[in-house]
């Protein structure tokens, strides 16, 4: 059964995607608002993969959004992370890039990407 796992500042959005994604035959899906129990989350939840929105608020720094994922990747070294990243941010499109690089985060995308492009990015990881 794939598992995932939305770890975000928009509410509604994160609500919009489990309705959206919940025609996906045999999977689960959790979400939680407060980044400082996402690590928790993941262990408790086990998810396959981890969609992490980076803020555009600054609730939470670029460094704590890496943070999050190196501790989500000690506790399940198997779980998928995507990262939602504003493009308006050079710094978080720079930190992207990296993570991606450094195999810290499996890939990332916009802000501005489609509904069904999410999808089906979430659908193919």
């Amino acid at each position: 059964m794939k598992k995932i796992l939305f770890v975000m500042d928009r509410k509604v959005l994160a609500e919009a995607l489990m309705i959206e994604m919940k025609h996906i035959s045999g999977a689960a899906f959790s979400k939680e608002y407060n980044y400082k129990r996402a690590a928790i989350a993941a262990e408790v939840f086990q998810p396959n993969i981890m969609l992490l929105e980076i803020p555009e608020s600054k609730k939470i720094s670029l460094h704590q959004c890496l943070e999050i994922c190196n501790d989500v990747r000690k506790i399940l070294p198997e779980c998928k992370i995507l990262l939602l990243t504003p493009e308006s941010s050079k710094d978080a499109r720079e930190m992207a890039i990296k993570a991606v690089q450094d195999g810290n985060v499996n890939d990332f995308i916009y802000y501005d990407t489609s509904m069904e492009y999410l999808k089906s990015k979430l659908k193919s990881m």
